[in-house]
């Protein structure tokens, strides 16, 4: 086999060199790419959490307002009862908080679910980006050592 001439091998060496300067700027865009990810995942996160709270209160302060309006109609109902209707009247209330109590426990039930949702999201979004940049690094490793195999680089 015949040797390559010296401007050969420059132009080979020149080739890769010229290929390895372009993964600087490959890795930074990867990583922009990351840091954007990151940023979209934690504002929509801030704003899903946001909402829901949000929702919460409102459901709350409406849960609130109509348990003071039923305790207010109870009370004003019950002055005007004689005496033999009042154990009625207990019963009924007796059944509307344990309405409330169950809507309550459904809110809680819903609420869970919803923040096991967000979990599990941000978890499979996580284990995606983690299993993408286990890929990049992997093909950013074969490309350096395809880059360090395909030439002998005398040291001087």
């Amino acid at each position: 086999m015949q040797e390559r001439s010296v401007i050969e091998r420059m132009q080979i060496l020149e080739q890769k060199v010229a290929t390895l300067e372009g993964l600087p700027a490959r890795v930074n865009a990867v990583e922009l790419q990351i840091l954007h990810l990151r940023d979209e995942i934690r504002v929509d996160f801030s704003a899903t959490r946001e909402q829901l709270r949000t929702e919460i209160r409102a459901s709350g302060d409406a849960l609130r307002t109509e348990m003071r309006a039923m305790a207010g109609g109870l009370r004003g109902e019950m002055q005007t009862i004689d005496a033999g209707l009042r154990g009625e009247m207990q019963a009924i209330e007796a059944g509307l908080r344990g309405e409330m109590q169950a809507i309550e426990a459904g809110l809680r039930g819903e609420m869970s679910a919803v923040h096991q949702e967000l979990v599990a999201l941000i978890t499979h979004t996580t284990q995606e980006t983690r299993r993408e940049m286990r890929v990049l690094y992997e093909d950013l490793k074969s490309t350096i050592k395809a880059l360090g195999e395909g030439g002998t680089f005398a040291a001087g």
